[in-house]
């Protein structure tokens, strides 16, 4: 028996009417056939060697988020641990090479070169 793209379509939660959660919506990932609920992004990004993001902006603390927004952006995603005690913006940030991490162990705080992935508050 043979599917065609209409049957398939029709089992991502986006086609079946299924809301995203408050605050996050439906946004194309590379390799993956349905949409997935993320964040909305900021269109400014946060500053340099700090956590803070722009005004009606939070920071994402969420690392299932992070790994989700680097797969959205086309980034590469680390899971490679950050130096013990090195301090680095919260939650999700970024390097100048946009390889993209997540800080949920070590002290909250700037780096030279990290910057914080911001979604809309």
């Amino acid at each position: 028996m043979g599917y065609d793209v209409k049957d398939v379509a029709a089992t991502c939660p986006e086609t079946n009417g299924v809301e995203c959660p408050a605050g996050e919506v439906y946004t194309t990932i590379a390799g993956e056939c349905c949409k997935k609920c993320m964040f909305e992004a900021c269109t400014e990004e946060g500053e340099e060697n700090t956590n803070e993001c722009p005004a009606g902006c939070t920071f994402v603390d969420d690392c299932a988020q992070c790994e989700l927004a680097a797969k959205a952006f086309g980034h590469p995603y680390s899971e490679a641990p950050i130096p013990a005690g090195s301090p680095r913006p919260r939650g999700c940030f970024r390097n100048k090479k946009w390889l993209i991490k997540c800080n949920w162990e070590n002290p909250q705080g700037a780096k030279k070169g990290k910057y914080p992935i911001c979604k809309k508050a």
